[in-house]
């Protein structure tokens, strides 16, 4: 497995974090340190250090809470390091949070009070708050609330931030843990597994900020063709495994036409534009500067 540092697996705490890490010595302090801000202290973090050659081990060997374990491994990849965390908690209830990004207070209090009371459902998400470090300003991304809606739009697009999410530990290990054949989106491919077999639903509070910033490691590791393909066959595949109607295909065909085109300096600049003058405010939220 690698070597162990500080905390434990097995502290009978009802929410596992899991968050893997390489080279995020800029943010790493600031994760931690959000979920030690928590409103709820029954809680444990599993963080997998994934082969980092900065300064992120040296900051994890200050972290002196015995709710945090650290385990060190040689780079085995982010979707392997998801699956180490996740194998690793021994809590009913798994967290997800990225190195890079920020657990508001609540987050643990509501979505495992969700969890508790609602015994169908298998997987509950947020609204996101996006800060983009460069200049500060952010945006909101409010996913639909209820299952029905989440269904309606997981053909079109990744329905939830990662961050955001908790789960069922019993459905991670039903499931098979993520998908490590996939080059990436591994996250929207375990929620089209996930949903198979159970329901969701989302907390009507920003309860993440996720970081946006050009050392990312989905944008660092894979190109923007590679993404789409997978995200294109993503679509097709949750058409298939959720029954949704067969004319949903169609956005399965929009994305794999755009890994074709996206590369093209034109295609990049529109995106932009659709991004972040149209998409952000309509659908994700009013736009802010802080």
């Amino acid at each position: 497995m690698g070597t162990c540092a500080g905390g434990k697996y097995d502290t009978g705490a009802r929410v596992g974090a899991v968050i893997t890490v390489h080279n995020g010595e800029r943010f790493i302090a600031r994760a931690i340190e959000s979920l030690q801000r928590q409103t709820v202290g029954d809680w444990c973090c599993v963080i997998i250090n994934d082969g980092s050659t900065d300064g992120t081990a040296r900051l994890l060997k200050k972290v002196r809470d015995v709710r945090v374990s650290v385990v060190h491994v040689a780079r085995i990849g982010r979707i392997r390091a998801l699956n180490l965390g996740c194998r690793a908690v021994r809590s009913d209830y798994i967290a997800i949070l990225d190195s890079d990004d920020v657990a508001e207070p609540r987050r643990f209090e509501l979505q495992a009070q969700f969890l508790d009371e609602s015994p169908a459902v298998g997987l509950v998400a947020s609204y996101v708050r996006f800060r983009y470090e460069t200049d500060g300003h952010t945006c909101y991304f409010k996913p639909p609330l209820l299952d029905s809606g989440v269904r309606s739009r997981i053909t079109r697009f990744c329905p939830f931030a990662h961050s955001s999410v908790m789960f069922r530990k019993s459905l991670w290990e039903a499931i098979g843990g993520y998908n490590t054949d996939l080059p990436c989106n591994e996250d929207y491919n375990f929620y089209i597994d996930l949903m198979h077999l159970s329901t969701v639903k989302v907390v009507p509070e920003v309860l993440t900020t996720c970081s946006i910033h050009d050392r990312q490691s989905f944008r660092a590791l894979t190109s923007e063709r590679l993404r789409a393909r997978t995200a294109a066959k993503l679509r097709f595949r949750a058409v298939r495994v959720l029954h949704r109607p067969a004319w949903e295909m169609v956005f399965g065909v929009a994305e794999w036409f755009y890994s074709l085109v996206c590369d093209h300096r034109v295609c990049v600049g529109l995106k932009r534009v659709l991004r972040d003058r149209v998409l952000v405010r309509h659908y994700w939220g009013e736009e802010r500067v802080l």
